[in-house]
């Protein structure tokens, strides 16, 4: 099987604050991979604005996954101290939902939003 016969996902993770970072993250896979993506995740608490814009950049890839940090919390299942969120936003935990789903992928890669992609 060749790579181009592979099932390929990414997952990002950005609020509001990174979005023109995630924008060019997207134009990159597109622009320079895309027959390779088959799916784009996005965890994210972007504002439904933003979120429409972004989605033109590559609309029949792109899936949102409203994430915002009460999401996180709950996932934890319990208060955790220690977490400064003022530094690392929650969003670095998102990484975590790869797993989620390499049941449906060949492949899946996490990536910061502010990759270069070439």
């Amino acid at each position: 099987m060749t790579m181009s016969n592979k099932k390929v996902a990414v997952v990002l993770a950005s609020d509001d604050r990174q979005a023109f970072a995630l924008a060019n993250v997207i134009i990159g896979l597109k622009k320079y991979n895309e027959a390779l993506i088959s799916r784009i995740f996005i965890y994210h608490d972007i504002r439904k604005e933003t979120q429409d814009k972004l989605s033109r950049l590559w609309s029949d890839r792109i899936e949102f996954i409203h994430w915002p940090n009460i999401s996180f919390l709950q996932e934890l299942g319990r208060p955790v101290e220690g977490l400064d969120f003022s530094r690392y936003p929650h969003f670095i935990y998102a990484k975590f939902h790869i797993f989620d789903y390499l049941d449906r992928y060949d492949y899946v890669l996490w990536m910061d939003s502010d990759m270069l992609v070439r």
